[in-house]
């Protein structure tokens, strides 16, 4: 199932904490580069601390990504 960021907005925590159990943290941290801030804080808002770390690490890894790498992801 392809859930868009678009569709994560419209989502109760629950839901959302739901789909992130079911994603790669290497490629949500390149799916959430260049994204509004809002969305990247309701994303970590529904990881647990580890997770946000986790996640926070991973981005600081991959430095600068290409916008179409990020739009694969």
């Amino acid at each position: 199932m392809l859930v868009t960021f678009a569709d994560l907005q419209k989502l109760t925590d629950g839901c959302i904490q739901t789909v992130l159990r079911q994603v790669d943290t290497k490629a949500l941290a390149l799916a959430l580069k260049g994204q509004p801030k809002e969305l990247i804080d309701k994303v970590a808002g529904n990881m647990s601390k580890g997770a946000r770390e986790t996640l926070k690490e991973e981005q600081e890894f991959m430095g600068d990504v290409s916008p179409d790498r990020v739009r694969e992801a």
